[in-house]
């Protein structure tokens, strides 16, 4: 069931010799791959999106890995998953023990976001997050998984805070929340809860834009009347609040707070706005930070927005770089905290995300306490 590094390679050669043409024929290979992948034959738009991708240095391991993890390939290699009982149980992490213990995950079926990446890739998601949770977290320590989805980062931060800890998911999404409380009681995690809330900078009400059937990319909007995206809902008067207010009511133990990990769809410049009390505590977390142009764009926020917000919290930027990502950043000088995680200093986070060879792909910022 699994499909690794190595298979991809091997897809790849696959592909090679069934279209009988050298790699470079570009065109040609990508016909194959699609004929032997998807089962159909790509349009002249796909053929010649996928050149101009190859010309500006996409390898072929990736091109067959986004054919591997596309929707429609996903849909269908799962159909037979899902016709025996709509939910896939997964030993985390190749089944190594977290925080002294092994644990699980369990996702529907229809997942065609985390579950393919966990049967890939022997229970790891998002390998440079949870590498960077393992540096830092230790029992104890509380950890805020803000946009908790089905609830993997909430489970391996549970696992490493230990029940002498608190792992606090924030989901405003009720199906990828209920995933998520699922999660935590399939590990015995009576130190974690999950909040049906949204993040932003002051308690409110907002609008939520929800995938039906997916367990991922929830996001908030502040402009009801825009148009929604394919297969997407609406769900109105979403409750929201901040990272600050939690604290005050005392829903997060600050004194304890350890790391805020924000993916939250485009909402990260109001949620990091929403911590100054936090920042200004003299126990400042470790702040994971997604940056997504894309879903940043959708509530008219850019890229230099996270960074000024961090800014004005105190906290200096640094990239935590996914496997394939590291050649994009290997110019900016090391950060010398935390070696093993590979981390890159940021001077300038909106010129380094303007000049990504993937404008598509989105990058994480571990934000360090001053």
């Amino acid at each position: 069931m699994g499909f690794g590094k190595n298979d991809v390679k091997r897809a790849a050669d696959r592909v090679a010799r069934a279209s009988g043409l050298a790699a470079h024929e570009d065109r040609r290979m990508i016909r194959a791959a699609y004929a032997g992948i998807l089962g159909r034959e790509p349009n002249a738009d796909e053929v010649a999106h996928w050149q101009a991708e190859i010309a500006d240095g996409m390898t072929w391991e990736r091109f067959i890995t986004l054919m591997r993890t596309a929707p429609e390939f996903a849909g269908g290699q799962l159909k037979a998953i899902a016709a025996l009982d709509g939910a896939v149980e997964v030993a985390l992490v190749g089944g190594a023990p977290v925080g002294g213990r092994p644990i699980r995950f369990r996702a529907a079926a229809s997942d065609s976001v985390v579950l393919p990446s966990l049967l890939d890739n022997n229970g790891w998601w998002e390998h440079h997050v949870t590498r960077a949770l393992m540096a830092i977290v230790r029992p104890g320590d509380v950890v805020v998984d803000g946009g908790a989805n089905a609830g993997y980062i909430t489970v391996v931060a549970g696992a490493l805070t230990g029940p002498t800890g608190a792992v606090v998911g924030i989901e405003p999404a009720a199906d990828p929340r209920a995933w998520c409380e699922a999660n935590l009681a399939l590990n015995g995690m009576d130190h974690g809860s999950v909040l049906p809330l949204g993040l932003w900078d002051e308690p409110t009400t907002l609008q939520i834009r929800v995938v039906q059937g997916a367990t991922t990319a929830a996001h908030l909007v502040t402009d009801p009347s825009l148009p929604l995206a394919e297969n997407e809902v609406a769900v109105d008067d979403i409750p929201c609040t901040s990272l600050d207010a939690l604290v005050d009511d005392g829903r997060v133990d600050g004194s304890r707070l350890r790391v805020v990990k924000l993916v939250v769809q485009g909402s990260e410049p109001r949620a990091l706005r929403g911590m100054r009390d936090i920042a200004d505590s003299g126990n400042a977390p470790y702040v994971i930070c997604h940056v997504n142009q894309r879903c940043l764009a959708q509530l008219g926020h850019t890229p230099a927005d996270i960074a000024s917000e961090l800014d004005a919290l105190g906290y200096r930027m640094t990239v935590l770089p996914k496997q394939r990502q590291q050649q994009w950043f290997a110019h900016l000088p090391p950060e010398a905290e935390l070696p093993d995680l590979g981390l890159r200093k940021v001077d300038d986070l909106a010129a380094l995300v303007a000049g990504l060879p993937a404008a598509d792909d989105p990058i994480e910022v571990l934000a360090l306490p001053a």
